[in-house]
């Protein structure tokens, strides 16, 4: 129906779990996997469309940007290496802590998923606590890795503002001068 195209928050996906959970049960696994696939399309359709819209506004705007004055689009690009630097330094250090961070929420997980399965027993034996105390150290470690990851990423914002606003700044600079030399005009 409609339902399955609108796009899924928090709270449907565990309906979608439980669908998909129904039509293993009922061993109809083609309605499944069309479902999925469905859903890659459509994904994927998407993003390759904006990808195209993107790249052909980006290139559209720098042969016109190179037609007007291409010593003011050269002093544009010139913060490109730079960013392209500040984002792999981000990477460097954010990928590794990334990769911690996922392996904590996996181990997690699994604990969870183990408690759960075996909940009758848990309460049985009054293990609440216990397992609880088995959880706390993995989360602990989360929370402490994606903090700083977070840092990271914010101070990779930060340098990227200051490095994008320090651009127009030196454009609009750069540009002025050119006015003044009769180079270019205003409109230009």
């Amino acid at each position: 129906g409609n339902e399955d195209n609108a796009p899924v928050g928090a709270g449907g996906l565990m309906a979608k779990f439980n669908r998909c959970v129904n039509t293993l049960l009922m061993l109809d696994l083609s309605k499944l996997f069309q479902r999925d696939t469905d859903d890659v399309r459509s994904g994927s359709s998407l993003a390759i469309g904006l990808l195209i819209q993107y790249f052909t506004t980006c290139l559209a705007c720098l042969i016109l940007a190179f037609l007007r004055s291409y010593a003011l689009t050269l002093v544009i690009l010139a913060s490109v290496p730079l960013l392209t630097f500040v984002q792999a330094l981000s990477q460097r250090f954010a990928g590794p802590l990334v990769g911690r961070e996922r392996e904590a929420t996996v181990r997690a997980a699994s604990l969870i998923e183990r408690a759960i399965n075996a909940i009758a027993t848990v309460k049985a034996f009054n293990a609440q606590q216990h397992e609880k105390e088995a959880l706390l150290p993995h989360l602990g470690d989360i929370n402490d890795t994606t903090i700083r990851v977070n840092g990271i990423w914010g101070l990779t914002s930060a340098v990227s503002q200051f490095v994008i606003m320090a651009m127009f700044v030196q454009c609009f600079w750069f540009g002025a001068k050119l006015v003044r030399s009769g180079t270019i005009t205003p409109g230009d």
